[in-house]
């Protein structure tokens, strides 16, 4: 698992580009919460992605699924904060909008 986390670039199935492209409407609106963190760190990571689920009305799966997805090549795995803490800013950034 480690491995795919570091590829960079992952191979999805069918069902996860389906996904990913219903992701496609809400990407922006977690890309603006995310770019709002004074202090990157898992608590404010994981606010602001339930702040991301809450201003579109989403359970937390329809935002953590396919954001996990973009991040890991995985829809399930490790706390997804915790990965995008350790990943950076930067990386996760590129991470979500290279699909």
């Amino acid at each position: 698992n480690i491995n795919k986390l570091l590829k960079i670039e992952f191979n999805y199935s069918n069902e996860d580009k389906l996904i990913l492209k219903k992701f496609e409407k809400y990407k922006n609106s977690l890309l603006k919460e995310f770019s709002d963190i004074v202090e990157w760190n898992e608590l404010n990571i994981e606010k602001k992605i339930k702040d991301a689920t809450n201003l579109n009305s989403l359970s937390f799966k329809e935002i953590a699924q396919p954001l996990r997805l973009l991040i890991t090549g995985n829809i399930f795995g490790p706390s997804i904060a915790k990965i995008i803490k350790i990943l950076g800013y930067k990386e996760t950034i590129h991470r979500i909008n290279r699909f």
